[in-house]
């Protein structure tokens, strides 16, 4: 098994993979409140994941994203909301926003990438039906905390080309 560390949080995990090929980060350490199998190990490891409890007493792990609840150490947990300088307005709005919030809307970024691989701004916000305008600077954010990277390019829904993004711990992957 190919133990890798969260970006996040810097806990053991491992990466497996369904049958249809879905990339999963599990808790390097089983669980009894567990529920994916890992069923082989050879190449990569693949991922059963189980609806009914188990009777036979086969070691299950938890998705990581369950239980990863800390930034790395060393990186700023929660950095403060970006705003226009020179701008009152656009300051008291950034005051305003609720960290929690700003947060949650981080950890969706992060999952969405975590779990569907590169994507664009656009395919982001509208896969997590997020406003581009909160969308972001979520992710501007997250690229600041080096926990994401610019990939490449693909076009938009509008034929243009834009940045595609893509979470760190990936680049070890592939």
């Amino acid at each position: 098994m190919n133990v890798r560390s969260c970006a996040r949080c810097l806990a053991p995990v491992v990466w497996a993979y369904t049958s249809t090929g879905e990339a999963l980060m599990l808790d390097l350490e089983p669980h009894p409140e567990g529920d994916i199998e890992i069923v082989s190990t050879i190449g990569n490891p693949l991922a059963v994941v189980h609806a009914q409890p188990d009777l036979l007493g086969a070691e299950r792990h938890r998705l990581h994203r369950t239980t990863c609840t800390k930034p790395p150490p060393g990186l700023p947990g929660a950095p403060q909301a970006p705003h226009v300088a020179g701008s009152d307005t656009s300051r008291e709005a950034a005051d305003a926003l609720d960290g929690t919030t700003t947060e949650k809307d981080r950890r969706a970024i992060l999952d969405y990438l975590e779990r569907h691989g590169p994507a664009t701004d656009e395919q982001i916000a509208d896969a997590l039906g997020m406003n581009p305008n909160s969308q972001r600077p979520r992710r501007l954010e997250l690229k600041d905390q080096g926990l994401i990277y610019e990939y490449g390019r693909a076009v938009t829904a509008s034929g243009r080309k834009a940045k595609t993004w893509r979470i760190k711990i990936q680049e070890q992957l592939a």
